[in-house]
């Protein structure tokens, strides 16, 4: 009975020792992932941070550059208002012109003798 004590405890310790060697493994392996999953929230939230920097640079660049409603507002009237003083202007050389031609006309069918 001794001997089957015996046996049966080596068993048991046995098991029991491959029980513990299979937890540390188990564990390192767990440590392991949580490392890796560690050097990767590290990586992306690096590269989240790139990110809303280079958004915030583009946001500044595109205020810079693009133009705005209210710029292309302010464009239209000027280039409205440009465009009326140059017609006016036209009109105003055309009306002058009229004029001379009138005079003209007018004295060619006046005649020299009269």
């Amino acid at each position: 009975m001794n001997e089957a004590l015996t046996w049966g405890a080596l068993v048991l310790s046995s098991g029991a020792i491959v029980a513990l060697f299979k937890f540390w493994m188990d564990i390192g392996k767990a440590w392991e992932r949580m490392d890796q999953a560690t050097d990767a929230r590290t990586i992306l939230s690096t590269k989240l941070d790139m990110l809303v920097a280079q958004l915030s640079d583009f946001r500044i660049e595109a205020a810079r550059t693009y133009a705005t409603n209210k710029s292309l507002s302010e464009t239209e009237v000027t280039l409205a208002a440009g465009l009326r003083d140059s017609v006016q202007g036209v009109y105003s050389r055309l009306d002058a012109m009229t004029t001379r031609l009138d005079s003209l006309v007018h004295l060619a069918t006046k005649g020299p003798h009269q």
